[in-house]
């Protein structure tokens, strides 16, 4: 794992999240490192490079998120067996719930009543999810730090799910993003609650579950005829009867007013993942040669919009997913000049 280490070490806001996080910060790297196998069927293989360029982009954006590589065992010199393993990243004294099985186990709720489409609905779970922990503590007498505030620790649980909303929901176009893909991680020495690093990223890049192509070209062409993006996006939210696009304009809209920060920050860092280094490569093009999607890459069963037109060459593919991460920054930027025009009012 030396692309782990090597991050962990000098990147000061490495996010990727391990179970020795804190014997690296010391100075000490253990010989061996527990590991979950995500997959070993030769079928399967084809999504190593999806989960770690997913990984890649969401450290880059500076969420909590696994690490995952692709291992080879030799059995011997003619056979192998390749296989994906996800870094454990449970530190001593925490237990990690998924959405879906919290509610199930302490809330009592069908976890078909969970809905997690939307901004909104996944501010609502991890709502839920949170004030049932910390009632349960309150009344069974476990003890919570002193100066512990409910409407703080809500507080700050909003923002950081604002901003991941931002890179995982809309940048990466996460399909999959379900709540039982969304995790909180449950400290028991501290009784408290916090959310789980990201995980499970072969669904990434499904610009048409979470965008759509329409919104897209029609955004472009708005900006080609100088029209007021505001009013564009406005009015196509309202009348283009594109249910997929006003969902994600409206939440934009929201996430701007409320999170002004999250949005602030996500730009930056959107920008820093499309800026030229080096020979004029970006930092998102370095992420997609480290992956070295091919055109082979994606089985027929499992569909996501890296794979969704297999006719196109890996640049074109490429160039498809830069204009939506281009896009999210666009929209975000409308909205969030809009929302500092009113501060200043």
């Amino acid at each position: 794992f030396k692309e782990l280490i090597e991050e962990k070490k000098n990147n000061p806001n490495c996010s990727y999240v391990t179970c020795i996080d804190d014997l690296i910060k010391d100075g000490y790297v253990p010989e061996k490192i527990s590991a979950i196998i995500m997959r070993h069927n030769p079928a399967f293989m084809l999504y190593e490079d999806v989960e770690s360029f997913a990984g890649r982009v969401l450290n880059h954006f500076e969420v909590p998120t696994m690490f995952c590589k692709k291992l080879r065992y030799h059995l011997s010199k003619a056979k192998k067996q390749d296989f994906i393993v996800a870094v454990d990243f449970i530190k001593p004294n925490e237990i990690m719930m998924n959405i879906c099985d919290y509610v199930g186990t302490y809330i009592n709720k069908s976890k078909a009543q969970i809905r997690t489409r939307c901004f909104s609905e996944v501010i609502s779970a991890y709502e839920m999810v949170y004030k049932a922990h910390y009632n349960k503590v309150i009344e069974e007498g476990f003890k919570l730090e002193d100066n512990f505030n409910l409407q703080t620790e809500l507080d700050k649980m909003r923002e950081q799910v604002a901003y991941m909303c931002l890179v995982r929901m809309y940048a990466m176009s996460d399909s999959d993003l379900m709540a039982r893909n969304l995790g909180v991680i449950i400290n028991q020495q501290t009784n408290k609650i916090s959310i789980g690093p990201a995980f499970d990223f072969e669904f990434v890049c499904d610009y048409n579950f979470n965008i759509g192509k329409r919104i897209k070209d029609e955004f472009k062409n708005c900006k080609k005829s100088n029209m007021e993006p505001k009013y564009f996006l406005e009015e196509y939210a309202k009348k283009s009867g594109d249910r997929i696009g006003a969902e994600f304009i409206s939440d934009i809209k929201e996430i701007s007013k409320a999170h002004p920060q999250a949005i602030n920050k996500f730009v930056y860092k959107i920008n820093e993942l499309l800026q030229g280094c080096g020979e004029n490569e970006s930092l998102l093009d370095k992420f997609f040669s480290q992956a070295e999607f091919s055109e082979n890459s994606y089985g027929q069963s499992y569909k996501n919009a890296l794979a969704q037109k297999e006719c196109l060459e890996d640049k074109e593919r490429e160039d498809d997913i830069k204009d939506y991460f281009k896009l999210v920054r666009d929209v975000c930027e409308v909205f969030a000049n809009e929302s500092q025009a009113e501060m200043v009012e």
